[in-house]
């Protein structure tokens, strides 16, 4: 199992931070806004393209992505408070990616 966490505190430079790729895995994206009064609000607008679709993300949520749907790029058109990003992937035998524009695995930083 992979497990990726990142806190989103304005909208990154370069954004997207992520180009159009796929995983030989399922994955679960979770974002979660940070506002205790209202945990349901996101606190950002993001823009998730999965295969030919555009999603527009303002709640807190969790997206399943199931392995081989092309996903991203993750844009973010607005973040008003910090929001946390969850990605879980489940894998027994790649936990690694492969960009749409390379084809092959790259391992992260370790």
């Amino acid at each position: 199992m992979l497990v990726d966490i990142r806190w989103h505190f304005t909208i990154p430079d370069p954004d997207p931070i992520e180009s159009t790729h796929f995983h030989h895995f399922d994955t679960i994206s979770c974002f979660v806004g940070s506002d205790p009064k209202n945990p349901a609000s996101l606190g950002a607008v993001l823009e998730m393209q999965l295969g030919d679709e555009k999603h527009m993300l303002t709640r807190t949520c969790a997206v399943f992505i199931p392995k081989g749907l092309e996903h991203c790029p993750l844009i973010h058109r607005k973040v008003d408070r910090p929001y946390l990003e969850i990605i879980f992937g489940v894998s027994e035998t790649d936990p690694y990616f492969v960009p749409r524009f390379t084809g092959r695995s790259l391992k992260p930083d370790i």
